[in-house]
């Protein structure tokens, strides 16, 4: 086995996005480097052969280096391989320290890359690749995630953007191709608009879920779910959360796609249903308008974030039974592409997303590109050195002040203090 440039190494595999890791594959191949592809098989993470992928997929997956195998075979591959470079996900679990430890063993590059724009565990790569800088306020201050402060010890910090976001299609393992064929594996009504439904893990309990379902035919549209990763895995690895052998999508009787059908259905679908879903987040990338319906509970601080930060190509409804009169009036959802674009400034760093500027994959390849030749230093947003203060000094002048006021009280006075003081930096225009 010829040694790779870069070997992409992941834990968490979502069976509906991880094409998004051969679209970055082949970005990285038309840069000039070498690229090898594990993907984790186990359960409950992994793809499991059988159940998310056939066996033929697996070896056509494999012809073009992308090899799905147990955490022991990954890192087994590991060893004999020797990468130069080692990009991991940034899982919570242990499996991707373990595997770290074994890039680094192999004498790799050890670097992290982001999954979602709030959920980052920082394991010690040398090297961090963080979607925005928000992610670090996120991690830092919203969350506080225990892993977080370790990022002052990365070698270099990068702001990527999440390859995971993109609009990208999977010609891999779906056989769609166009809206005709959405429609007909679905049984859609032709000629009706299509909303999508994204319930988060604690939505199919809600009696919200079917009203959602009822307004929105209601308004003459096809209804579709996309259902939350978790779900996907719930019945085909041993999860059972209703405790009826069903998925949420079947008990409220609506029909949910497949989890590799996910890319295909947001591009054509015509709107986006929420509660709490960071789908939202999403939505702008594939030009698609967002609606929330009302979200109270414990998570009403994060969705009050999810509407600020989707401000422009979304709206906000108080009540459910709002739904159907929106959706009639399809020009109160109508966006521009100058739109999209600025309700992207919060999940892609600056100078990029837009028309004609660098998406994340062009961003992972030139970051990755600058780790390998020894230029990380020169390209990294902030080369910590072990300074909180220093990540600090990266992602503050990115927070606006509003954002602020959804942390906790005690919280909000440590910032008001490091504002009074002139610790933190003015928000940037």
């Amino acid at each position: 086995m010829t040694r790779a440039d870069i070997a992409i190494c992941w834990v968490s595999v979502h069976g509906g996005r991880y094409h998004a890791l051969l679209h970055l594959r082949d970005r990285l191949r038309r840069a000039g480097l070498s690229c090898l592809v594990l993907l984790n098989s186990d359960a409950p993470l992994g793809l499991q052969v059988g159940l998310d992928v056939t066996p033929e997929q697996v070896a056509e997956l494999a012809d073009g280096g992308a090899h799905i195998l147990p955490l022991e075979q990954m890192a087994r591959t590991l060893r004999e391989n020797r990468p130069r470079l080692c990009l991991l996900d940034a899982h919570a679990g242990d499996q991707t320290p373990r595997l770290l430890a074994v890039a680094r063993e192999a004498g790799a590059i050890t670097v992290q890359a982001s999954t979602l724009l709030a959920d980052y565990s920082y394991h010690g790569a040398d090297y961090a690749l963080v979607q925005h800088p928000l992610s670090l306020w996120i991690a830092l201050d919203y969350s506080r995630d225990p892993l977080a402060p370790g990022l002052a010890r990365a070698k270099g910090v990068f702001f990527s953007g999440n390859i995971f976001y993109e609009p990208l299609l999977n010609t891999w393992t779906s056989a769609l191709r166009s809206r005709e064929d959405l429609a007909a594996k679905y049984g859609l009504e032709p000629g009706k608009p299509t909303a999508l439904w994204l319930p988060n893990r604690e939505d199919g309990q809600d009696p919200d879920y079917g009203r959602i379902i009822d307004h929105a035919r209601a308004a003459g549209h096809n209804v579709l779910v996309k259902l939350h990763p978790w779900e996907y895995k719930q019945l085909r690895h041993g999860f059972d959360p209703y405790g009826q052998g069903m998925t949420s999508a079947q008990k409220w009787g609506v029909p949910a796609i497949d989890e590799c059908d996910t890319s295909w259905a947001l591009s054509f679908c015509d709107v986006g249903l929420m509660r709490g879903s960071s789908l939202g987040l999403e939505l702008p990338f594939w030009r698609k308008p967002g609606v929330y319906l009302p979200y109270p509970g414990a998570h009403l601080p994060w969705y009050s974030l999810l509407l600020e930060m989707t401000r422009g190509v979304s709206r906000h409804l108080d009540a459910v039974e709002d739904l159907e009169a929106l959706l009639q009036q399809r020009s109160l959802l109508a966006y521009t592409d100058a739109d999209y674009a600025r309700a992207k400034r919060y999940t892609m760093p600056r100078g990029s997303g837009a028309a004609g500027q660098p998406d994340s994959l062009d961003l992972h390849a030139r970051h990755l590109a600058a780790i390998l030749e020894g230029r990380a230093e020169q390209e990294a947003a902030c080369v910590p050195g072990g300074s909180l203060s220093a990540l600090r000094r990266a992602f503050e002048p990115e927070v606006p002040s509003t954002f602020y006021k959804r942390l906790r009280p005690w919280r909000r006075l440590v910032h008001a203090a490091r504002r009074l003081v002139g610790l933190r930096p003015a928000q940037r225009a």
